[in-house]
C-alpha cells in the first residue's frame, strides 16, 4: 500500500506560472512575496515546490490570497 502523501505530485514555480497562470516566473515570485499565492510551499532540497492538488484547489477558489486560502482549507478540513 502506498501513502498518498508520498505520491503527491509536486510542481515548481515555473510550472505554476507558465502552465496554470500564464504569467512569468518573476511575476509569480512577486505575487508570492505579496502573499497572493495561496498554497503553502514545500522545501525539497534547495528547491521550493507546491502540491499540485493544492494549486488546483487554489485556482478553483479563484486564486485567493494566502490568508483566505488557508482559512478555506480549515473550513473544508482537508
Amino acid at each position: 500500500m502506498t501513502d498518498s502523501k508520498t505520491t503527491e505530485k509536486l510542481v515548481s514555480a515555473g510550472t505554476i506560472a507558465k502552465e496554470f497562470l500564464g504569467i512569468s516566473k518573476r511575476s509569480f515570485w512577486r505575487l508570492r512575496s505579496q502573499g497572493k499565492i495561496g498554497p503553502k510551499v514545500i522545501k525539497v532540497g534547495g528547491s521550493l515546490r507546491w502540491k499540485l492538488s493544492s494549486v488546483l484547489r487554489w485556482i478553483e477558489w479563484d486564486c485567493c490570497d494566502e490568508a483566505e486560502f488557508q482559512a478555506r482549507l480549515e473550513v473544508h478540513n482537508d
